[in-house]
């Protein structure tokens, strides 16, 4: 431990540590990785809010008796909206909700275009695409 801290006391304690081996090297990443975590993780980021939205839908229409049920792919919005027309106080909050759930879905999609331009580009991505329920048949 250093007591008084300097630049010069500073280069000496890291010179003292590569000298006798108290350090670890590290790989750092290129920017191209850090854009695809950052696109994937957006994604993410994205269907989780969509999830919460759904199931915010799902609780405030229960409160008034109403239950969306089993939906197809997609389906949540339209039958959420079907079931609150006609029923002051909701249908607003609603038909809000499903817009902006709506524009996430929009733009999910635009991540997952990205995301498949990435992979066509990426020879290890193809490879593994290939792979028989991992590629885009499995989806």
């Amino acid at each position: 431990m250093q007591i008084n801290k300097s630049d010069r006391g500073d280069a000496r304690g890291l010179a003292e540590m590569i000298r006798v081996g108290w350090f670890k090297e590290v790989q750092v990443k290129s920017l191209n990785a850090h854009e695809r975590k950052a696109l994937l993780i957006a994604r993410h980021q994205l269907v989780d809010m969509r999830v919460r939205i759904d199931n915010q839908l799902r609780g405030i229409l229960k409160t008034f008796g109403l239950v969306i049920g089993k939906c197809g792919r997609g389906q949540i919005g339209q039958r959420a909206q079907e079931l609150s027309n006609g029923q002051p106080g909701i249908d607003g909050v609603v038909a809000s909700m499903v817009a902006v759930r709506d524009s996430l879905l929009e733009q999910i999609i635009v991540c997952d275009r990205a995301i498949r331009r990435l992979a066509k580009k990426d020879d290890t991505a193809r490879r593994l695409m290939t792979v028989p329920g991992v590629g885009e048949a499995a989806s």
